[in-house]
């Protein structure tokens, strides 16, 4: 499954764990979900409005590279 988005309106990500979110605004950012009452959480980003964005989409984290 990894490396396919998948729209929040089908499935949600296990809480507190990092993923990969598409935002309304068209930025893509490295976030989590905190559940129903909290909703998602992501670092801040360069531009004032992704604050206010929703969640569209969301990925796995791609596994790391191999030594």
């Amino acid at each position: 499954m990894s490396g396919q988005w998948i729209p929040v309106s089908e499935r949600l990500p296990e809480r507190n764990k990092d993923v990969i979110l598409a935002l309304t605004t068209g930025a893509v950012v490295v976030g989590f979900y905190c559940g129903p009452q909290f909703g998602w959480g992501w670092p801040e980003t360069d531009t004032d409005e992704d604050a206010d964005a929703a969640v569209t989409h969301w990925m796995p984290m791609p596994d790391g590279p191999k030594q």
